[in-house]
């Protein structure tokens, strides 16, 4: 053999030998950040927490950041002004069931509920703790 000629490795070899390299630096770096977070403190202490440098922004200086101004003097006329609103809009909103057509009182095996159309046939969706059939349709759409 000449001092030119390159041996070459099998590809297979070339593979495991890289897989484990890589294995092992994954489980280092794994074990390195669960050991850094247990000893957080005493690596604080040890290389120095730094300085927390908090100031204003000086591009936000001139944004009006006062959103929502309360007219309320206090939190008890603020409260008093809520508890107002919300008797106002109970007040507009709550129906009383009216006796149409003598229907009242209604016989013992009648069905009624007080619930509403939708407590029966619910519309599920939304995101979060929203109901949502994400399946595909069993059968598809005919087409015309």
């Amino acid at each position: 053999m000449s001092s030119t000629t390159k041996l070459k490795m099998n590809y297979r070899k070339f593979n495991t030998i890289w897989t484990i390299v890589v294995a092992v630096l994954v489980v280092v770096a794994i074990a390195a950040t669960v050991a850094m977070n247990f000893f957080s403190l005493s690596m604080e202490i040890f290389l120095g927490r730094g300085a927390r440098v908090v100031g204003p922004d000086p591009e936000m200086s001139n944004v009006d950041t006062a959103y929502y101004e309360s007219n309320a003097g206090s939190t008890d006329e603020l409260n008093e002004r809520t508890n107002r609103t919300a008797q106002t809009i109970a007040e507009q909103v709550i129906v009383l069931m009216e006796n149409n057509n003598n229907a009242l009182p209604i016989a013992k095996q009648s069905k009624v509920t007080p619930f509403g159309y939708r407590y029966r046939n619910p519309i599920y969706g939304g995101t979060g703790s929203g109901s949502v059939n994400t399946a595909p349709p069993s059968t598809p759409p005919s087409v015309p």
